[in-house]
């Protein structure tokens, strides 16, 4: 039988490369027991330069073995990639080995990472303003000019709510509510912070008078405190467009990579 050999022809492994021009025709010989994945030729020169054979339509690896000092075996492993090349141009998957280490969108844990970025990140306000120090949103049974009985919500800084609970504990106060609620405590219904400022807060939910602070019909005098009319905020309606790599603003976003190409 007939193969086509090369001699010097160079390649990688994981290229699907194949050789360009016609190569040598011999005449050789099939060793018994051989496959297609690893065909053995037995050719009656010794050609020690021949390292690339085509034969039966597909491509081989090959290496040479002295017989006699005349005659060599032509010892064939199977070229995956060069034979099935057109099969694996056509096949869509998930890559996970690179050539390349600089490539860090492929996550290929044979190549050593080329850069770290931590604590990336884009930050918008849509109009809300955060603060450190925060204010008091509390809930109570009161008048605050609506029907009495139902709950009103004050928005308070630290020292309103320090001024309210000051006047709480007064003595007088308590037997006032007493006899409205059997005891001040069960007038409040709730009390929790927010991290916005009071004058955000005041700006976008009140309605109410600085300074007039109901439980029941009793009126606590406290600096700093609003009557909440609205708990209703409307935000903006914004629209971002998001790029890749990613921007915000027109300013672009390093990717967000971490001991790995990911």
């Amino acid at each position: 039988m007939q193969i086509e050999v090369f001699s010097g022809f160079s390649k990688r492994i994981n290229s699907t490369k194949q050789p360009t021009g016609t190569g040598t025709t011999v005449t050789v010989l099939l060793k018994d027991g051989c496959d297609l994945k690893s065909p053995v030729f037995e050719l009656n020169t010794l050609d020690f330069t021949i390292n690339y054979v085509k034969a039966f339509g597909y491509h081989y690896f090959a290496h040479v073995e002295n017989i006699d000092g005349h005659r060599c075996n032509i010892i064939c492993t199977l070229d995956y990639l060069a034979t099935f090349k057109a099969n694996v141009g056509a096949y869509k998957g998930l890559i996970e080995r690179t050539s390349s280490s600089s490539n860090v969108m492929i996550t290929d844990p044979l190549n050593a990472p080329t850069c770290e970025v931590a604590n990336a990140h884009v930050s918008a306000s849509f109009g809300w303003t955060t603060s450190t120090t925060g204010c008091f949103i509390v809930g109570v049974a009161a008048k605050g000019g609506i029907k009495q009985g139902t709950t009103t919500f004050y928005a308070m800084s630290k020292q309103g709510l320090a001024d309210v609970c000051d006047q709480i504990y007064d003595s007088s106060l308590w037997q006032q509510m007493w006899n409205q609620f059997n005891g001040v405590q069960n007038a409040i219904i709730s009390s929790f912070w927010v991290p916005f400022s009071l004058t955000y807060v005041t700006s976008y939910f009140t309605g109410g008078v600085a300074g007039n602070f109901y439980i029941g019909d009793e009126i606590i005098a406290a600096s700093d405190c609003y009557n909440i009319a609205s708990r209703i905020h409307t935000e903006p309606t914004v629209t971002i467009t998001a790029t890749f790599p990613f921007q915000f603003g027109g300013v672009q976003v390093p990717n967000y990579v971490y001991k790995a190409p990911y």
